[in-house]
């Protein structure tokens, strides 16, 4: 019983597999025979009528004009961030100066209430 069953299976799969294969074939056929040559000539044509080309030099020269610019924002922007630029020793001669008025301050504060 078990052979038949497979047996009916593997036939019914071969039918199928049969079927897919010429339906496939079929398609492939109707596809080809509906292009033709002058449509794909014609897409040729339009294409290239459509195209633009670009000038490679006027390109390198408004890159060139944009890196001058940008050159010269980076200049002006250095030479403003050195203007405002503190060295480090002198901000910290200044803290140190003012942290010295600060416990002078406290110190002579105590003493004042202190002579009371």
């Amino acid at each position: 019983m078990a052979k038949k069953f497979g047996k009916v299976v593997f036939g019914t799969l071969m039918v199928g597999a049969a079927a897919a294969a010429a339906a496939y074939y079929y398609y492939q056929k109707k596809d080809a025979e509906s292009i033709s040559l002058d449509d794909e000539d014609d897409d040729d044509a339009e294409q290239t009528a459509e195209r633009n080309y670009v000038n490679i030099s006027d390109i390198a020269d408004q890159a060139k004009e944009v890196a001058e610019d940008l050159g010269e924002a980076a200049t002006e922007a250095a030479a403003k961030a050195k203007e405002a630029f503190t060295p480090l020793s002198e901000s910290v001669k200044e803290a140190a100066e003012e942290a010295v008025e600060t416990v002078e301050e406290f110190f002579t504060e105590e003493d004042d209430t202190d002579e009371q």
